[in-house]
């Protein structure tokens, strides 16, 4: 769909268990085919769940900062 770039800034990390819960800001650039570049800005949550010594992405929410269009 055209993303270009996905900068993540963690703003804080808790661990608990076998959880890592991570939040942060993020800069999404997009560049769609034959439409106008634009910037997202916003916050994300991630949950990673650690098993068997692997860890992956439980569960993850990101949140743009710019109002809805109308």
């Amino acid at each position: 769909m055209g993303a270009r770039s996905l900068d993540i800034e963690p703003v804080d990390v808790r661990e608990g268990g076998n959880l890592t819960i991570e939040y942060g800001r993020y800069i999404l650039r997009i560049e769609p085919e034959g439409g106008q570049a634009m910037t997202d800005v916003g916050k994300y949550v991630v949950v990673h769940e650690t098993r068997d010594d692997e860890t992956k992405i439980l569960l993850d929410c990101f949140n743009s900062n710019s109002p809805l269009p109308a």
